[in-house]
């Protein structure tokens, strides 16, 4: 919409294309109170330059679409946490060991609780810290905290030998690498000391049931009980990894193998269980005929999906915001469905909050729909356009002025696996080729290639691309050539500040585009 706003501002005679745009809900911003709420939709106005805003309000349509269309009845359930928790008292203790490496310039500056959210985030800043200083020990030992709060959280939500895989996986790829630091060899010690322990309670499940799985259980086994045969249930996670382990358990719980689940997340990335377009269709298909009498999904199967109706939806320890709140909502559309929402205390909060934050949406749509023709409100709109319309161009001139601060052969790009951030080439050996970014030397003495894990990657010839030195990840084959992930890389300046981004856009330097 950004061109579209500066034909309009520079010629609102000028011709410009009819827009019709459909949304369950506009949601509020995130904004559980009217003028956030009303301010949000101010902004989605002038962003789309909507002239009309229609909502269903006829009499006559409302009681066709409520005859037509089911509204869910809604159940909360709050449940606890394992009362003897022997892997996370063994986990957290290896974690405040860790914790202790730490330099005291380099602190967690947090007092929560472990295996949650809030504190990967204060982790993630003490990593992004330790990355600009070039503090490799610090940045390994907030890896592994990392990789240790991952398995925290599949514990409050799986089970215990699901948390130990993420475990196991970490450590077995650390010691196939090349080289390891003394850093890394000395964190590798302190999971070895306690791991036979895990992997011991790991085999004790029984012992330590997660009282999230035993209420999953009896509340899917109640509703097959009521519907019978006719029983279709979604059951929305958070990550992927978690739709491997709870697909794992409900095949291994004999109660509840006859759902022959199937398991619908996404398409991007290249974390384990992403699925094409096409195997999405596929497990669409088998949910809509009956093969597959439960889904467990990421958010993709919220929203612009055809999926029929189902009459159980289960949100699993899962809140995201209002409008996926209203679009989660909407999958249970079938006669007398259902939707339960099991929950540690502050999940069941924040989706409190999202049903507050959708009345409060409804009645900003009311009150601004009332203004929507009136000369303020069309006045606030078009200052509000030229105010992106200028935030956008300035941003554009800022990245330009930061690309040329930079001589590309004057900026290292550095293996982040490396314990002394290895070389693997400058800024001007890349190359562009249209959205690939491509290492074209033929002096490929840094990195080398071996065989993809995923098949389809390998029918089509591409392979993994690994530091030599150390055999992290460094991005996959593109016509042949390395093609690279700037987030596997530090990014180190000619003053010697280092730099981590995520996306190549981000980079403070030019890329020459590749020729054939």
């Amino acid at each position: 919409m950004a061109e579209y706003l500066k034909i309009k501002v520079a010629n609102p005679q000028a011709s410009r294309p009819q827009i019709v745009g459909l949304s369950a809900s506009p949601g509020a911003g995130g904004k559980p109170n009217l003028p956030g709420a009303e301010k949000w939709l101010l902004v989605l106005i002038a962003s789309l330059d909507a002239e009309v805003f229609r909502t269903v309000e006829k009499p006559e349509n409302i009681a066709e679409l409520e005859e037509n269309v089911n509204t869910p009845s809604k159940h909360v359930l709050v449940t606890d946490s394992r009362s003897l928790d022997p892997f996370r008292e063994t986990v957290e203790g290896v974690m405040t060991a860790i914790e202790a490496l730490l330099p005291p310039d380099l602190q967690l500056q947090y007092g929560g609780p472990r295996g949650v959210q809030e504190y990967q985030s204060a982790v993630d800043l003490v990593k992004k810290q330790a990355t600009e200083e070039r503090n490799t020990e610090v940045v390994q030992q907030c890896d592994h905290l990392l990789n240790y709060n991952k398995a925290l959280q599949m514990n409050n939500t799986a089970r215990i030998k699901d948390a130990m895989e993420i475990l196991t996986d970490f450590y077995s790829k650390l010691k196939g690498r090349h080289k390891i630091s003394s850093a890394e060899s000395q964190l590798l010690d302190l999971y070895e000391a306690q791991s036979n322990h895990l992997i011991d309670i790991s085999k004790r499940e029984d012992k330590y049931p997660n009282p999230k799985l035993m209420r999953l259980e009896k509340e899917i086994l109640k509703a097959v009980q009521e519907l019978e045969d006719e029983f279709r249930g979604i059951l929305f996670v958070k990550t992927r990894a978690l739709t491997q382990a709870i697909l794992s358990w409900v095949k291994e719980t004999p109660a509840l193998r006859f759902l022959n689940p199937g398991v619908l997340t996404g398409s991007g990335g290249e974390d384990v269980g992403r699925l094409t377009h096409g195997q999405q269709v596929g497990v669409i298909k088998k949910f809509n005929d009956g093969i597959h009498k439960l889904l467990i999904a990421t958010s993709i199967a919220e929203e612009g999906l055809d999926i029929r109706d189902c009459n159980m939806v289960i949100k699993y320890n899962y809140a995201t915001n209002e409008i996926a709140m209203v679009q989660a909502r909407g999958r249970a559309r079938a006669a007398e469905g259902k939707e339960l929402v099991i929950a540690d205390v502050h999940i069941a909060e924040k989706d409190r909050v999202n049903a507050l934050t959708v009345e409060v949406s409804e009645q900003a749509i009311k009150n601004v729909r009332s203004q929507l023709n009136s000369s303020e409100f069309q006045e606030k709109v078009r200052q509000l356009q030229l105010d992106m319309i200028k935030d956008r161009e300035e941003k554009k001139k800022q990245r330009k002025i930061k690309k040329g601060l930079n001589r590309a052969s004057d900026v290292r790009l550095c293996c982040k696996g490396c314990p002394d951030g290895g070389l693997i080439c400058y800024g001007n050996e890349l190359r562009l080729d249209q959205c690939n970014h491509i290492y074209p030397s033929r002096q490929w003495d840094k990195v080398e290639f071996r065989q993809h894990t995923d098949k389809k990657k390998q029918d089509l010839g591409i392979k993994k691309v690994h530091c030599k030195t150390c055999g992290f990840d460094l991005g996959n084959t593109h016509k042949g050539y390395p093609c690279l992930k700037i987030s596997s890389f530090n990014i180190v300046l000619p003053d010697g500040t280092t730099l981590n981004k995520k996306k190549w856009k981000d980079v403070p330097f030019e890329l020459e585009t590749m020729t054939v």
